[in-house]
């Protein structure tokens, strides 16, 4: 490997490091088609595509704290339960057994 290729490669790795942009989604599988979304409503642009990482594993000045994580949580079971219907717990069917 070139001298050349070496220092580029190190300036990506150490650019990875500290500008990670982290990407929420529930399963890290659905990162790249995130990623894609978001390029394409404008949220973000191609050169940043290599900066993302699933939100469980960014590290640096990026990361999510744990007052981030709980409030996130807390935003997604808000979210549950206006989706969940009134009645969850009562019988589907009035049948008898």
């Amino acid at each position: 490997m070139t001298d050349g290729i070496k220092k580029r490669i190190t300036k990506l790795e150490a650019r990875r490091q500290g500008d990670q942009i982290p990407v929420f989604c529930e399963e890290e599988s659905e990162v790249p088609d995130t990623i894609d979304l978001m390029i394409a409503s404008g949220e973000l642009a191609e050169a940043d595509r290599v900066l993302c990482v699933y939100w469980l594993d960014c590290e640096g000045p990026n990361a999510v704290t744990d007052a981030e994580l709980r409030s996130f949580l807390a935003q997604c079971d808000a979210e549950e339960k206006q989706v969940e219907p009134d009645g969850a717990s009562a019988p589907v069917s009035g049948r008898a057994d």
